[in-house]
């Protein structure tokens, strides 16, 4: 170290001046560097800051739209719901009156029926009411004989009116659908498997059997 003096006879120490100057410049470059480097991380705050802000904005409004689109799709569904419950309810409000006419038109249809039945039928009666009434008058069986068969005839001519036939098979071969064999005898003036005799007329309506005749049938005798 070389100590200078001064024209007053002062010592100056020309180290300690550098030394203090170079301290001086030194603590303000470290200000300046400890000045940035504070600067510097709060602008990276604030940017990361505003980053998360946009991210939470969007993921927000990603939120409200797919909740929105939720609930349009449960009022879309709802809906479609209320309409099938409604078209149900019709279905079944239809089908009851469809029943209901149905039911109504049979009835009509059977009355109608029964109606047309009692108009052919009572002319019947009729007869047996007046044939009844001249019995005790009646002087001979003949009259009473032609009245009854008077009477057969309209009641047969009533079967007829409704497609009504009669089964009455003597002397045809044995048919098992529309005969009820009673008994058999043995004989040979018919063919094994004939009607002999017939002791109750059968009836069918068209082609469906009402009764079977019940008849007796033959059979071959033994040698």
């Amino acid at each position: 170290m070389v100590n200078i003096y001064s024209k007053d006879g002062k010592q100056s120490d020309a180290n300690s001046e550098r030394s203090s100057e170079y301290s001086e410049s030194e603590v303000k470059e470290n200000n300046s560097h400890q000045g940035d480097t504070h600067v510097e991380p709060h602008n990276e705050v604030d940017s990361q800051t505003e980053s998360g802000n946009e991210f939470s904005s969007e993921h927000s409004e990603m939120d409200k739209s797919e909740v929105n689109e939720s609930s349009d799709e449960f009022q879309s569904f709802k809906q479609k719901i209320a309409d099938l419950e409604d078209a149900v309810l019709r279905e079944k409000a239809e089908n009851q009156n469809t029943r209901k006419r149905l039911h109504r038109e049979i009835e009509a249809a059977r009355d109608s029926g029964v109606e047309k039945l009692i108009r052919e039928f009572l002319p019947v009666k009729d007869s047996l009411d007046l044939g009844l009434a001249n019995l005790d008058n009646a002087t001979e069986l003949e009259s009473v004989k032609t009245g009854i068969d008077l009477t057969l005839k309209m009641i047969d001519d009533f079967l007829g009116k409704l497609e009504i036939s009669k089964i009455d098979p003597k002397n045809e071969p044995f048919n098992p659908e529309e005969h009820q064999a009673m008994s058999v005898e043995t004989t040979d003036l018919q063919p094994p498997n004939t009607v002999l005799k017939v002791f109750q007329v059968g009836y069918k309506l068209k082609n469906r059997l009402i009764r079977p005749a019940m008849v007796v049938v033959s059979a071959k005798e033994k040698n």
